[in-house]
């Protein structure tokens, strides 16, 4: 007997047959089921004659169905094997800001399967801190080390051999998906979950070769209801939901190869701690999230490939927008072309008997809600290996709408009469048709590309843009104002083996960039105020004035300055090798925000949500950045030197993106004040293995006339600060009144008097930082054509 009240309610749905399943009836008698149990040799009765008159649902994980009791019962014969769990909502609550919508992915795990005495547990493992040892010894100290969790206990009921069957009803029947917090966090009241009232839901309840997925529907109650629950329910205080569990089969290990992360592949990463790494080498690994394709002839130049990449749109999606977003996602075929794959990517139309939610589906779904929500592009990856194993797209069915209604704001047509515009719905089209290819791009493992919107002779923006339409007037009409396909400026992205190819992401050039210091930055300045990214600039200046290829990247993108005081120019130019840097004095290449904007006094404003807004402005900053590193031709260096303002979330970011620079200084001021701000830096930079350096700046006050020094701090307040933080003292920088003049005119400080204390002092500096640099120097950071 169930432990849960054997009489509650399970509803009709329970009486459901279960569609596209397996049924086979058992027909082991009682006497039959003693005397398995006898020859078991544990208290426990055989599988077979425990599941004798219960409805058999074969697959990865087999499944049985006890229509009398209302039990689902599972059996679990892969003890100690690693493969994957997950939770997705295919009914949704239909309130966008609530975030309960259709088709959303929720937790995913790792897990395996271990048989402890009479109890099996489901235990999910840590992947965020490994050591990829041959030595087991070198592993098991990294496991024990870090906590692992136990997500779930069962009792093992029946058993044969080393299969055991074990009573899942309540495992499936809890809100995985933490529906209840989520009503929490968004004050809609405090809801809990009706076990009377929760149900399997067996037409979604299917088992497969390599799959096994469970459906569920749960009533969730409250007294006092919130607002918006209400706005979308008939009876808010029941708000009944299905969630579905899917179990699936992991790739064997050593069957694909994980393709190491680049900030300038645009690709997402997945990343863990690897304690096996070389001393030397970054602790962090980063690996691009991909699909597995492998191409069926490897040494042709445009093969087919040995398992196309399909996406199923949802087939609930009405003309003519079903018909749009096909068009859209097709348009990837032309970029997998590109890269060298024939027919590696097509759309087609979920059929009527698939399930959206099952493991083996890539889909795009159109989804209603009761105001206009965000569309997103969603993934299920192995976070052993970053491979996608499923791609899972949600496009807000209001959007269209809207986007008909700009257009018809835009065009004010109003002098004809009733009749519509045809243009206008061609807009909305159009747009829709860009939105698929975007959000599909997501899934595929692409983030976004805002800087692409700075190319403006480019012809075309990046498909992973947020683009504004490109319209002109062709006899006084509007023509061309969205993507009609996709772009060749996108080929390279979607294939890293070609990437590898052509030498941007193998780890013989990555080797050589950071040889010659092409990764080399300057981070952070642990005191905002007068002067610092001064002496970046003058830096620069010197690095370029004695004959080395500079190339400084401003990463303050809301208080840009580095270009102005380099006497660099905008716009930002643009040709076939990607984005050209801006020329300052000495022949500097500049990036930098400010050269993207039209105005020298416009304020920069980050779009955002209505919650949320700080953690969507950091995103969109940290895609700014990896797309000044990415898109950039800064052509052959000798150095790239990157100011980052204060803050250690600035590092962290920069490190995302940049995992192994070559060296970091920290400039600074050598008070007091800033021995802590220094020392969370320091500390977070050698967690990373970065080389790191102090620059005391403002030691001193130099008399332009006489040439006396006046400490402007306490005596050895730099050598002190040193000694405090444990860090190289590589300069100490007086200041000089005439910096200030001298910037404001674009003229570096180091050029203009280069026999003042401070100018010495910044001579000394860059000589010192490219005395230490290998003799191999040069290489492009990226190649221009």
């Amino acid at each position: 007997m169930h432990r849960r009240s054997a009489g509650r309610a399970f509803g009709i749905l329970a009486a459901l047959t279960v569609a596209g399943c397996a049924s086979t009836p058992a027909t082991a008698s009682p006497q039959q089921r003693s005397a398995a149990a006898a020859t078991n040799g544990a208290d426990l009765p055989t599988i077979e004659a425990h599941v004798s008159d219960m409805e058999a649902i074969d697959g990865f994980m087999p499944l049985y169905w006890d229509a009398d009791e209302g039990e689902l019962w599972l059996e679990i014969g892969r003890f100690d094997e690693e493969l994957l769990h997950y939770v997705s909502l295919p009914q949704g609550l239909g309130q966008n800001d609530l975030g309960l919508n259709r088709g959303d992915l929720g937790p995913s795990h790792v897990v395996v399967f271990e048989k402890v005495g009479p109890r099996v547990l489901m235990r999910q493992l840590n992947h965020g801190f490994r050591a990829t040892s041959d030595d087991p010894l070198e592993r098991k100290a990294v496991e024990d080390a870090f906590a692992s969790s136990v997500l779930w206990g069962f009792e093992a009921a029946a058993a044969t051999g080393e299969r055991v069957l074990v009573d899942a009803t309540d495992f499936f029947l809890h809100d995985w998906h933490g529906v209840v917090q989520s009503l929490r966090r968004s004050n809609q009241g405090t809801f809990r979950l009706d076990d009377s009232r929760s149900v399997v839901y067996l037409p979604r309840t299917r088992g497969f070769p390599q799959n096994t997925e469970v459906e569920v529907s749960l009533t969730f109650t409250s007294d006092q209801p919130g607002a918006l629950v209400r706005s979308v329910t008939e009876t808010a205080g029941a708000l009944t939901l299905r969630q579905h569990h899917s179990f699936v089969e992991l790739p064997e290990l050593g069957s694909y190869e994980p393709r190491r992360h680049d900030p300038r592949s645009g690709y997402g990463a997945v990343s863990y701690r690897d304690y096996a790494t070389p001393i030397d080498q970054p602790l962090e690994q980063r690996f691009i999230r991909r699909h597995r394709l492998e191409k069926r002839n490897p040494s042709a130049a445009v093969s087919a490939p040995v398992e196309p990449i399909v996406y199923y749109l949802d087939p609930g999606t009405p003309e003519p927008v079903r018909s749009a977003l096909m068009e859209g996602g097709q348009w990837w075929d032309q970029a997998f072309q590109a890269a060298g794959y024939e027919g590696a990517f097509r759309m087609e139309i979920l059929p009527d008997t698939a399930d959206p939610m099952d493991a083996r589906y890539n889909v795009v779904q159109w989804v209603h809600r009761s105001t206009r929500g965000w569309s997103y592009g969603a993934s299920i990856t192995d976070p052993r290996t970053g491979e996608i194993l499923k791609g899972h797209v949600t496009l807000g069915s209001l959007r269209v709408r809207q986007d008909y209604l700009l257009a018809e704001g835009l065009l004010s047509p109003y002098e004809g009469g009733d009749v519509p515009d045809p243009a206008m719905a061609e807009m909305a089209l159009q747009r829709i048709r860009q939105l698929s290819a975007h959000e599909i791009g997501h899934t595929i493992g692409l983030s976004h590309n805002y800087i692409s919107s700075a190319q403006r002779d480019a012809g075309a923006q990046s498909v992973m843009e947020y683009p504004h339409p490109r319209a002109r007037l062709e006899g006084g009409r509007e023509a061309d104002a969205f993507l009609e396909r996709l772009e060749r400026t996108l080929r390279a992205s979607v294939d890293p083996d070609r990437v590898d190819r052509e030498g941007l992401l193998s780890p013989e050039a990555l080797a050589a960039l950071h040889e010659c210091g092409a990764f080399r930055m300057k981070l952070p300045r642990s005191v905002g105020g007068l002067g610092f990214t001064q002496r970046d600039y003058n830096r620069a200046a010197a690095l370029a004035a004695s004959g080395r290829r500079v190339g400084a990247l401003d990463a303050d993108m809301n208080g840009p300055s580095l270009a102005r005081m380099l006497a660099a120019r905008g716009p930002l130019g643009d040709g076939p090798g990607g984005i050209s840097p801006a020329r300052g004095v000495e022949g500097v290449g500049v990036v930098s925000m400010e050269l993207l904007q039209g105005e020298s006094d416009a304020p920069l404003r980050w779009r955002e949500p209505s919650s949320g807004g700080w953690l969507w402005q950091s995103s969109m900053e940290t895609g700014a950045l990896r797309e000044f590193l990415s898109d950039v031709a800064w052509g052959a260096l000798d150095v790239l030197l990157v100011d980052v303002p204060p803050g250690t979330d600035k590092i962290a970011r920069l490190l995302e993106l940049v995992p192994s620079p070559h060296r970091a200084l920290l400039v600074t001021t050598p008070s007091e004040a800033a021995r802590a701000v220094v020392a969370r830096s320091a500390r977070q930079l050698r967690e990373a293995a970065v080389d790191v350096g102090l620059v005391a700046n403002m030691t001193a006050w130099v008399c332009p006339d006489c040439g006396s020094s006046t400490d402007l701090f306490p005596a050895a307040g730099a050598e002190r600060l040193a000694d405090e933080t444990g860090l190289p003292l590589l300069a100490r920088i007086p200041f000089d009144p005439r910096f200030g003049a001298d910037t404001d005119a674009g003229r570096p400080f180091v050029l203009e008097r280069p026999d003042q204390p401070a100018a010495r002092a910044l001579w000394a500096l860059a000589d010192a930082l490219m005395a230490a640099e290998p003799a191999a120097a040069g290489a492009p950071l990226r190649e221009e054509p």
